[in-house]
C-alpha cells in the first residue's frame, strides 16, 4: 500500500478503538511512519502505535511483549514512555491491523539529547530490567534477530531493491559475524533489544526510552552497540572487543531491515544507504 493509504488505515483503526472507549480523537496527527505508523490522537494525550505490515523481525519482536516490558519498567520508576491505561494498551486488532496505545510524551525542544544522558538512562533501564527478571515475559535471544536477517538475505524478493553484489556482501558478512559471536562467551541479561537515540524522547524532566518490542536476552553490549562513544563511556564498563563486534552485527540488522522497504519513508532510504556504506568501511578497515 502507498503512504497515504497506510496512514489513512492506521488513523482509522486507532480512532475506531479509541471511540469504543470514549477517547476523543478528532484531530489525529502522524508523528512518525517508519517501521510503524505512530498517531497522536489529538485532542487526547494518547498515541497509537499501529503495525500496518510486518516485514521483518516477525518472531523476535512483539507489540504484546513491548507493552508488558514497558509497563513493568514504568511501574518500577524506570525512564520509559508509559503504556496507556485508558484506553487499555492492547494490543488491539482491527481491520487486519495491530495497535497499542501509549501516554503522549511531550518532547522538549529546548532540551537536546546528550550522549552522556543517553548512556545513564540506558543503564537505569538495564538495572531495572535485571531487578524484574522474575516478572518479565519470556524473552528470545538477541541472536534471533540475526537469524531473521539471514532469512531475509537468502531471498532476493525480500530485499528487491538491494543490488545483488551488496546482498552477497551482506550474506558473507553475516556468516563471519555469527561465527565470531558464537566464539564469544556472553552473559545473557534482559535488554531493550534495539537501542539508538531515535528510541528516546527528551522531555522537560529528562530522557525517556521507548520501543521495547524487540526486548531480548543478550550481552549489554548489544544495546550499547547503537550508541556513540560518549554514551558508552557514561554507561559504565563494557567489553570493548565484544562491543566492536556487535556494532557490526547491529548495523547488519539495520541495513537489512531498511532494504526490505526503503521507499516507506525518506528516512528509511537514507538509513539504508548510509549504514550500508558504513558497513563497507568497517569491512575494509577490518581486512587491513
Amino acid at each position: 500500500m502507498d503512504t497515504l493509504e497506510r496512514r489513512t488505515l492506521a488513523i482509522r483503526a486507532a480512532q475506531s478503538i479509541a471511540r469504543d472507549y470514549g477517547i476523543p480523537s478528532s484531530a489525529p496527527r502522524i508523528l512518525k511512519d517508519t517501521n510503524h505508523t505512530i498517531v497522536h490522537l489529538l485532542p487526547s494525550p494518547i498515541v497509537a502505535k499501529v503495525s500496518t505490515k510486518k516485514i521483518f523481525r516477525c518472531r523476535s519482536s512483539s507489540l504484546e511483549k513491548e507493552v508488558n516490558v514497558a509497563g513493568l519498567l514504568a511501574s518500577s520508576g524506570a525512564p520509559v514512555v508509559q503504556p496507556a491505561t485508558s484506553p487499555p494498551p492492547g494490543p488491539h486488532h482491527v481491520d487486519g491491523l495491530d495497535l497499542t496505545f501509549w501516554n503522549y510524551c511531550e518532547a522538549d525542544a529546548t532540551h537536546p539529547i546528550h550522549s552522556q544522558e543517553l548512556g545513564k538512562a540506558l543503564r537505569a533501564v538495564h538495572d531495572t530490567l535485571d531487578n524484574l527478571r522474575g516478572s518479565l515475559p519470556t524473552l528470545p535471544s538477541f541472536k534471533m534477530q540475526l537469524d531473521e536477517v539471514d532469512e531475509l538475505l537468502r531471498s532476493p524478493t525480500a530485499v528487491p531493491q538491494l543490488p545483488t553484489e551488496d546482498r552477497v556482501f551482506l550474506r558473507s558478512l553475516h556468516r563471519t559475524v555469527v561465527e565470531d559471536i558464537d566464539a564469544k562467551v556472553v552473559e545473557n541479561r534482559p535488554l531493550h533489544g534495539e537501542c539508538g537515540p531515535h528510541q528516546t524522547i527528551s522531555t522537560s524532566t529528562g530522557l525517556v526510552w521507548l520501543d521495547f518490542e524487540a526486548a531480548c536476552l543478550g550481552p549489554r553490549e548489544w544495546d550499547l552497540a547503537g550508541l556513540d562513544s560518549k554514551a558508552v563511556k557514561s554507561y559504565g564498563s563494557v567489553d570493548r572487543s565484544l562491543l566492536s563486534l556487535l556494532k557490526t552485527a547491529r548495523l547488519l540488522c539495520v541495513v537489512t531491515w531498511c532494504w526490505t522497504q526503503p521507499d516507506r519513508d525518506p528516512e528509511v532510504r537514507e538509513a539504508a544507504e548510509y549504514h550500508l556504506r558504513g558497513l563497507k568501511r568497517r569491512a575494509r578497515v577490518g581486512s587491513r
